[in-house]
């Protein structure tokens, strides 16, 4: 099964869900959420002279540090396995295939709507990674992840949250090893959320 095959088929499910289950209330607010997300990224949008694919599998957490009346703060942590195709430079359009591993960390600002039932957030995130292989603008190995984004979430049942989360990702090496001239990548993140207090 393809990547892309599989991001289609968890993506009806989660809407398959939605849709049989979103009418079950939540009334009441947990701090603590686990789940899973999947994304895409690549340069739509972005003039750069490469090419470069992500997709990303993402386990992850959010604490909430803090709510008051509909809105709260909020850390999370997004640990990282992602697959790239990526293009070495413009003289060598051939894909070439990597990999990344790493863990980014963030925090949000939230707002709850309808008894907690949705929400819309914005956040910001950075964390270590290490990439296999990259464009020849950025050196392999060790890198840093910087994301902003931003969010939406409905309740699909009692304890289960569809997260929606497009962003903007830059990964560099904060000028460690030559080249680091980075790469930009726009994302679109559909996962979900579990409370689990």
């Amino acid at each position: 099964m393809t990547p892309e095959r599989f991001v289609a088929i968890f993506i009806f499910f989660l809407f398959f869900l939605g849709k049989t289950e979103g009418q079950e209330s939540q009334e009441d607010f947990s701090k603590h959420h686990i789940g899973l997300s999947i994304g895409f990224g690549n340069q739509t949008g972005i003039k750069v002279p490469y090419v470069y694919e992500v997709i990303l599998i993402q386990p992850q957490y959010f604490y909430t540090l803090k709510k008051r009346n509909n809105w709260s703060t909020e850390l999370s942590a997004h640990p990282q396995f992602n697959w790239t195709r990526f293009t070495e430079s413009e003289a060598n359009p051939t894909l070439v295939d990597g990999i990344e591993l790493g863990i980014n960390f963030g925090f949000l600002m939230r707002k709850h709507f309808n008894n907690n039932k949705m929400s819309w957030y914005g956040g910001v995130g950075v964390g270590p990674h290490f990439i296999s292989k990259a464009p020849k603008r950025q050196a392999k190995g060790f890198i840093f992840s910087d994301n902003i984004y931003t969010g939406i979430t409905f309740n699909i049942f009692k304890d289960f949250i569809l997260d929606f989360r497009p962003g903007f990702r830059h990964i560099s090496n904060a000028n460690l090893v030559l080249p680091n001239g980075g790469v930009n990548t726009f994302l679109l993140n559909i996962g979900f959320m579990k409370k689990i207090d």
